[in-house]
Parts: C-alpha cells; sequence; structure tokens
C-alpha cells in the first residue's frame, strides 16, 4: 500500500485549520452565548431568590404586623369596653346618688311641709284656745275674780326675789301709783291693795283707782312710767308667748315673775 505522505499532511494541515476555525469562530462564541446565558440565568436565580426572600421577610412582616394589629385591636377593644363599663357604672351610680339626693329633699320637703303644717295646725288650736278661754274667763269674770286676782297680786310681790323687788319699789316709791280694774273695785279689795303697796314702798304714797270696762278681769298698776299688768289677758299673753316659743323648737319662756312691764 503506497500512502502519499503529501497529501496526508495537506489533509492533516487543512483538518488542522478547520479545527481551529471552528473554535474560533463558532466553538468560542457558542461557549461565551452559553456562559452568558448561564450567568443571567444565575442572575435571574439570584434575583428570584432574593425576591423570594424579600417576599418571605414582607410576609414575615405582615404576619407580624398583622397580629400586632390583632393584639391592639384587641387592647383598643378591651380598653374601650372596660371605659365603657367604667362610664356605665359612674351614669348609674351618679343616677342613684341623684335619686338617692331627689328622694331625700322630696322627704325632707315633705317632712318641713308636715312640720308646718302641724305647727300651723297647732298656732290655730292655740289661738282658738286662748279666744275661747279669754272668752270664758271673761264671761265668768266678777267681783269675787277680781278679789282673787287682787290678792294674787300681793302675794306675788310677797313672793317675789329681792332683785325684783328692787326694781319695782325703784318704780314705785315716792310716785302717784293708779291702779284701774275692769269695774270699780270694792272697798275691800282697795283695803287690801293699799296695805300691800304701803307696806312695800312707802305708807304715805297716794293711789288712785280708777275703772275701765275695755280692759280684762285684772288690775292694771301704772306709776313712774312703768306699767304692770295682772290681768286675765295678761295671763294668755304669757301663754300664747311660751306655746309659740314652743312650738318653734326654742326654750320656752319663763314665767319667774308675772309683775313684767308692758308698757314704758
Amino acid at each position: 500500500m503506497h500512502i502519499d505522505w503529501i497529501t496526508l499532511l495537506a489533509q492533516l494541515v487543512n483538518f488542522g485549520v478547520l479545527i481551529w476555525l471552528l473554535k474560533r469562530l463558532l466553538y468560542q462564541p457558542i461557549l461565551t452565548l452559553i456562559a452568558a446565558r448561564e450567568a443571567d440565568i444565575s442572575k435571574r436565580f439570584e434575583a428570584a431568590a432574593a425576591q423570594t426572600k424579600e417576599a418571605e421577610e414582607e410576609k414575615e412582616w405582615l404576619r407580624a404586623d398583622r397580629s400586632a394589629l390583632k393584639a391592639s385591636r384587641e387592647g383598643v377593644m378591651e380598653d374601650a369596653r372596660q371605659s365603657a363599663d367604667a362610664l356605665s357604672k359612674k351614669i348609674e351610680r351618679q343616677a342613684k346618688d341623684k335619686a338617692a339626693q331627689a328622694q331625700r329633699a322630696w322627704m325632707d320637703e315633705r317632712a318641713h311641709h308636715a312640720t308646718k303644717l302641724n305647727r300651723k295646725v297647732a298656732q290655730n288650736a292655740a289661738v282658738l284656745l286662748e279666744q275661747v278661754a279669754a272668752r270664758c274667763l271673761h264671761d265668768l269674770a266678777d267681783e269675787p275674780l277680781q278679789h282673787a286676782m287682787a290678792k294674787r297680786f300681793i302675794a306675788t310681790l310677797q313672793n317675789a326675789d329681792a332683785n325684783t323687788n328692787k326694781i319695782m319699789i325703784s318704780h314705785l316709791q315716792d310716785k302717784p301709783i293708779k291702779i284701774t280694774t275692769q269695774g270699780t273695785a270694792s272697798p275691800e279689795t282697795r283695803t287690801l291693795l293699799e296695805t300691800a303697796i304701803r307696806e312695800l314702798v312707802n305708807k304715805k304714797v297716794g293711789i288712785e283707782f280708777a275703772s275701765n270696762t275695755e280692759i280684762s278681769p285684772g288690775l292694771i298698776l301704772e306709776a313712774g312710767g312703768q306699767t304692770y299688768a295682772w290681768t286675765i289677758d295678761s295671763y294668755l299673753a304669757e301663754f300664747s308667748r311660751a306655746l309659740n316659743s314652743t312650738l318653734e323648737d326654742s326654750p320656752a319662756m319663763s314665767s319667774a315673775s308675772l309683775a313684767e312691764p308692758i308698757a314704758s
């Protein structure tokens, strides 16, 4: 077998040139393109992974934010519920307090009106009692009653304390004395009064007797600008003052002496 080394060598050279040309013009660009595509795909995978991670982080953040929002909403709802309960209890308590105050005010007003009514009834009864007593005493008044009141006057003088006697003596001594009765005093009554007064003040003091049908049974003594009354009306007036004082829940007037000046 004959080998043509020149032809073989030429074919080898041609094949080498072809390989170089293929590598230079075809294989290398394809490798570069493949590497570029791989790099691009890698970048896209990395971007996708980054986006996936970011999405997961955002999802986790959203989940946490939703949990926090839910907890906050529940806290706000609980606070609102507690505030509403507290406000409801406060309003209920205020309503109860106002109702209790209104009830107390009504009861106080009712008690006040009842007290005023009772006092008014008692005062009217007292006035009626005073009027009836005055009318009865006036109708029953006669000379024996007048003489008895004169004796009562003398007993008052005799039983009065030293201070009262001193005041009365200062008003009566050495001054004309006028004694007024409803009817003309009997000689017995005049003698009784003159003797008692002169023993108390001065035996020489002048005593004048007068009568006045407009006064109530008893006697009125006037001397030194002072007037002392021992009459049925004076007794009833003192009774009325004491009763009114009692009805007004204040200490009743003391009746230590009936010889109280009624005019100056």
